[in-house]
């Protein structure tokens, strides 16, 4: 089952560690003003991103975008 915990492209907010409330980071992209990444808060949340069918948007039920985080 591709859980998005386990996703590489999961990403906790270090003021909301829940998970149920962390964020996407698939495609995440960088600031053109200083290179960084966009923050957390600007990223869409896991669960959103997880709901309905899978488009080039999201991930879908099925985790489309799903990659084993292998950083654990």
């Amino acid at each position: 089952m591709k859980l998005c915990i386990n996703c590489k492209h999961h990403v906790v907010d270090p003021d909301v560690p829940k998970s149920k409330y962390a964020r996407c980071g698939y495609n995440r992209p960088v600031s053109l003003v200083d290179g960084q990444p966009v923050p957390v808060n600007d990223l869409p949340f896991c669960s959103s991103q997880r709901i309905g069918l899978v488009s080039k948007l999201n991930c879908g039920t099925e985790g489309q975008f799903f990659e084993e985080n292998t950083n654990v």
